[in-house]
């Protein structure tokens, strides 16, 4: 990633069916299990999310729009509910459009920068994502939920 890029895309391999990853992804009560930027999170309908940011507290609006045929998800992100944009995106691809087994699949996280960005909110930005979907693999592959943990 360049501090130059309009975007940046991590991505992981993850032990599970694309449709069960697909499921995970795009349900809005699981962004506080793995998003940084929406810790808190407020289920307001039709897939809109009120959260807080774990970096300062701030709110933040996530609508979640998920194409189940194609197996990608937009996340339109913004401080206001009334002003969201397509930001992040996700594609999720089957096994075996990599050769890999059915039972895998690659999730793709893609994000754009803004132009009002600094080039340290963008490394910042680009490095979460990394962690994020090592974390979503993790959460998916084992089935843990830290919201329902007894220890």
């Amino acid at each position: 990633m360049s501090d130059n890029s309009p975007a940046d895309t991590a991505s992981v391999i993850i032990e599970k069916p694309a449709a069960e990853v697909f499921e995970f992804m795009s349900r809005c009560e699981n962004l506080n299990l793995w998003s940084f930027g929406t810790w808190e999170i407020t289920l307001q309908g039709d897939g809109l999310v009120q959260g807080k940011t774990l970096q300062d507290g701030s709110t933040v609006w996530v609508k979640i729009d998920a194409h189940k045929d194609q197996r990608l998800i937009d996340y339109h992100i913004g401080t206001e509910k009334d002003n969201l944009t397509p930001r992040i995106f996700c594609r999720i691809m089957p096994g075996e459009s990599f050769l890999a087994p059915a039972s895998h699949c690659m999730l793709m996280m893609t994000a754009l920068r803004t132009t009002d960005m600094s080039n340290e909110r963008w490394r910042n930005l680009s490095a979460l994502h990394i962690v994020e979907t090592g974390i979503i693999k993790s959460l998916i592959e084992s089935g843990h939920d830290h919201r329902h943990s007894t220890n």
